[in-house]
């Protein structure tokens, strides 16, 4: 059962850690062509989000490696769960009204 839940850590933080990098390293410029709700939400948000999906992935396996506050992990993992629900209706209900304005997610 440990390797288990260390393999499904591990994972996860490694999409975070992917998706931080991506949020904040490329340019926005370039950002805005591979993923189209980050010129709705524009670069500050984008970077925000950056960055906690940064201390999400240090959250999912510090705790566990340091033996320390052992109990972030499963609230980091808790913590993360509304994330892509959250986007994906920020992102559906920007573009949900066909030929209506371009409206931001705030």
């Amino acid at each position: 059962m440990n390797i288990l839940l260390w393999t499904v850590q591990g994972v996860l933080a490694a999409f975070c850690l992917a998706a931080a990098a991506n949020h904040l390293l490329v340019p926005m410029a370039r950002l805005r062509t591979s993923t189209p709700w980050t010129e709705d939400v524009g670069e500050p948000r984008t970077r925000v989000i950056g960055g906690l999906e940064l201390l999400a992935a240090i959250g999912l396996v510090l705790p566990g490696l340091t033996h320390i506050a052992t109990v972030l992990t499963p609230l980091a993992a808790a913590g993360m769960l509304p994330y892509p629900q959250a986007r994906i209706s920020c992102f559906r209900s920007a573009r949900s009204a066909i030929g209506a304005t371009r409206r931001r997610c705030r």
